[in-house]
């Protein structure tokens, strides 16, 4: 990317070989673009590095993707090659960087990351980075330059001009942002007619196979619209438009995950029985078309401890679903003006496969339960088509036609591995035939890395063997969960899960939030004669947490 009317100054000139690259690596290079489609008077060599457009340098393994791909749309926006799903975080290593420039890099790196995209963006030192990037400063440049993806990976380098700094950090910080879309894999927007945004220049070539339209996208471009033009201006912001995350939303947006909260001391709770309420959750607002999997937790001022329930899913359809909850005396009344209870909801599509989302249901009326004990059964949830290297975090609810409000153990997560987990379930008198074919019970599920610090979710889990357990009575112990780290201005949706090696099944609590705030939360935990030591060293209890 050069500043408009500014002519960059080169080397080696297109067709032209013998630079640092070995000549015929460089040569076959410049072939296959030739071959692709792209002019060859916009095809340049710099130093041994080829480049088309100007800033965008492609390497031997691109070239050779852009001819095995078939043909498609002659428009505009994307390369043929994108970064692939499995790379949840691509850091940048800028190390170089000072003053406006690392100013500029931090922006840049924002603009980015604050969007539900596939994978995170950071700056390095960072932990968990998927590909880094080296961004370096060319003193005698004033632009930028960078390469596609090839072989699932972005561009491994991008080279931003020192002579940049007669712009200041928001010029600096569109040049950056801009060279980062190459590595993802972004053509220009004016890859056509150069002239739109530089003042000069022709068509950069479509190549047939390599500028794809993306839908929701102009297919024309304009000056400022766009912060891929090909150049640009002193007044730039350094922001994204709306159809740059259009772009972006379409290539990499994270699962859809929609979410809500109903009114705390205002649900619309209906009595059920003397000892129980319900609730018709409307989800109607998320859009879904086919049936999502709900996972929930339950909030307010007192007692959701001591109830159970809230994680029982009922009637699930793609515009809602009902939960019952079972508490001594309790009235809709109660449950709003004393309690403050509300249901803390989300919803997502079944069967994903994300790196930062994976999600599965077991078969209704066909999970594989076994008997554990006269009063329970238990399961092995397969989890292995994630494809997860570590173990992720794992939240559950459970699903069925009847009597599943009244059971324990859903969300009690045991043996978490990276291909699975267990649950136990307790109920009187259950038996697999009648979890099956009487009550239809079976598990919902969602997998998330640990540790993720993104805008839409962030996820932790407390110490196992040394969580901060504090004694609560005789029969109870409670923790503050400290998520600071996550970054939220506001206060998110807390859901989790207790982990550990014994007892938790026949807990209560762990998915009852208390005091949610934009930097933690409290939970309650129920068990006859349990005190912080027996939870730790013991029972290794510890809670998984999602923050969304």
């Amino acid at each position: 990317m050069f500043a408009r009317s500014l002519v960059l100054a080169v080397g080696c000139i297109a067709l032209t070989f013998g630079c640092a690259e070995p000549p015929d690596e460089t040569q076959e290079i410049v072939g296959n673009l030739v071959k692709a489609g792209f002019p060859a008077d916009d095809i340049h060599t710099v130093e041994g590095r080829v480049y088309v457009g100007r800033d965008a340098e492609v390497t031997l393994a691109a070239s050779r993707e852009m001819l095995e791909a078939g043909d498609t749309t002659r428009e505009q926006y994307r390369t043929t090659n994108l970064v692939s799903t499995s790379l949840t975080k691509i850091c940048v290593n800028g190390s170089t960087f000072t003053g406006a420039f690392s100013t500029a890099l931090d922006l840049a790196i924002q603009n980015y990351d604050e969007l539900p995209l596939t994978f995170a963006m950071a700056r390095t030192p960072s932990t968990g980075c998927s590909f880094t990037i080296n961004a370096v400063i060319d003193p005698n440049m004033n632009g930028g330059v960078a390469g596609f993806p090839s072989n699932g990976n972005p561009f491994g380098q991008i080279t931003i001009g020192g002579q940049l700094s007669q712009y200041g950090v928001d010029v600096i910080e569109h040049v950056i942002t801009h060279e980062l879309g190459h590595t993802v894999g972004f053509r220009h927007s004016d890859y056509y007619n150069r002239g739109i945004s530089c003042g000069s220049g022709g068509n950069e070539g479509d190549a047939g196979i390599g500028a794809i339209h993306i839908p929701g996208t102009p297919t024309t471009a304009t000056v400022g619209a766009s912060i891929m033009n090909s150049c640009f201006r002193s007044v730039e912001t350094g922001e994204f438009t709306s159809s740059d995350i259009t772009a972006l939303n379409d290539l990499y947006a994270s699962a859809a995950v929609c979410k809500g909260q109903t009114p705390q001391g205002a649900t619309a709770w209906q009595q059920y029985s003397a000892d129980g309420i319900y609730l018709d959750v409307n989800t109607a607002g998320c859009g879904f078309s086919t049936t999502p999997l709900f996972f929930t937790s339950i909030g307010g001022v007192s007692g959701q401890w001591e109830s159970s329930g809230a994680t029982a899913i009922y009637n699930p359809s793609p515009t809602g679903f009902r939960v019952y909850l079972k508490f001594p005396g309790i009235t809709p009344a109660r449950a709003n003006t004393e309690f403050s209870w509300h249901i803390n909801w989300q919803a997502a599509p079944n069967n994903l496969r994300q790196p930062t989302l994976c999600t599965g249901q077991t078969s209704q009326g066909a999970t594989d339960w076994q008997q554990y004990g006269t009063a329970g059964i238990y399961l092995d949830v397969d989890t292995a088509g994630c494809g997860f290297s570590t173990t992720p975090l794992f939240f559950t609810s459970i699903g069925g036609v009847s009597g599943q409000w009244e059971s324990s153990g859903a969300t009690a997560i045991y043996n978490p591995s990276p291909t699975g987990f267990r649950v136990y379930l307790k109920f009187p008198g259950i038996t697999p035939a009648r979890a099956n074919t009487e009550f239809g019970w079976h598990i919902n599920w969602q997998a998330a890395p640990n540790n993720l610090r993104r805008p839409t979710l962030c996820t932790g889990q407390t110490s196992q063997g040394a969580t901060d357990w504090q004694q609560y009575g005789a029969a109870g112990i409670y923790l503050d969960v400290n998520t600071a780290g996550c970054g939220f201005s506001a206060t998110p949706l807390y859901f989790t899960s207790i982990g550990g090696s014994g007892g938790q099944w026949e807990s209560s609590g762990a998915t009852a939030i208390y005091y949610p705030s934009p930097t933690g939360f409290r939970i309650y935990v129920k068990y006859a004669g349990i005190t912080p030591a027996q939870a730790n060293n013991e029972f290794g209890w510890h809670i998984n947490w999602s923050a969304r």
